[in-house]
């Protein structure tokens, strides 16, 4: 069965197009607000995990929950071993 990973990543449950800005859709699933520095950091993990294409959807759902679609921007950056922020 081929994935839909090829023409698009999924991400937090949602497929967004790879051809997208990845460094965008990522900075949009974290609230910066909270935690500048943590957040960034995330970001950056979600951007090399997107890039590598490895294993896309598990490494970035460690890092990102979306709350719901209509917030994107206000996702938290949910770690699964702390069950909090990462």
């Amino acid at each position: 069965m081929k994935k839909v990973q090829d023409t698009h990543l999924n991400i937090g449950g949602l497929n967004w197009p790879v051809l997208i800005n990845v460094e965008q859709v990522c900075r949009g699933m974290v609230d910066l607000r909270n935690n500048i520095e943590l957040g960034l950091r995330c970001v950056l993990d979600c951007i090399k995990a997107i890039n590598r294409r490895i294993k896309v959807r598990k490494r970035v759902s460690c890092c990102f929950r979306i709350t719901e679609r209509s917030e994107r921007k206000n996702a938290k950056c949910w770690n699964k071993r702390s069950s909090g922020w990462c």
